[in-house]
């Protein structure tokens, strides 16, 4: 198995280590990715920022939840490839809420471990859990459980488990989501495919 890989030249640490006060989304407003479970569990965080980085069919109707409910959320539509660099550097973690199989794998993981940033996911029966080791790279929570999303929030603002899960994010990208890397062994398995056809 070769799984999908984020540029390590890209996606990476800030030079100042400098978390910033808020906690990422990032992804298409659509049904799967839970982003009604995320809205609910911010409803317990009225200090605490949430940006949702992306856009989307349910776009309209979380910015109405957030006028009428008064969230602490700011929705960004649509920053440049620098400008979404710089929201996984400086987040106290990416959150990825999704409730349904349609989310596969979850790339906005990979991208958020490669700057160095914990991961709360939830244990989807998909790649999703695998790609974010629950107790390693971040916190794997229950889809659907708006109440252990909001707890796993809280769980990182211990300064030591927060440090812990970003070092192991980091090291997990470098050892296992290394887009470089990945690509070498693609080529290598074609080459074989091919050598073996020709044999």
């Amino acid at each position: 198995m070769i799984p999908i890989g984020s540029d390590l030249k890209v996606f990476r640490p800030p030079d100042t280590v400098e978390n910033g006060d808020y906690v990422l989304f990032v992804g298409r407003f659509r049904k799967y990715k839970g982003i009604q479970v995320l809205m609910d569990a911010w409803n317990e965080f009225p200090d605490r920022r949430l940006i949702m980085v992306g856009g989307g069919p349910l776009e309209n109707e979380v910015r109405r939840r957030i006028q009428k409910e008064n969230l602490n959320i700011l929705i960004v539509s649509n920053p440049s490839d620098h400008e979404l660099v710089e929201f996984y550097q400086q987040a106290r973690c990416l959150v990825l809420p999704s409730t349904l199989r349609s989310e596969a794998f979850g790339m906005v993981q990979t991208e958020a471990m490669a700057c160095g940033i914990p991961v709360i996911s939830t244990a989807l029966s998909t790649g999703v859990p695998w790609v974010n080791a629950s107790g390693v790279s971040g916190l794997v929570v229950q889809p659907g459980d708006s109440t252990a999303l909001a707890a796993a929030v809280r769980q990182l603002d211990d300064p030591l488990l927060h440090s812990k899960l970003a070092e192991g994010a980091l090291d997990r990208a470098e050892h296992c989501f290394n887009a470089a890397e990945l690509f070498t062994r693609v080529e290598y398995l074609l080459k074989e495919a091919v050598d073996a056809e020709i044999s």
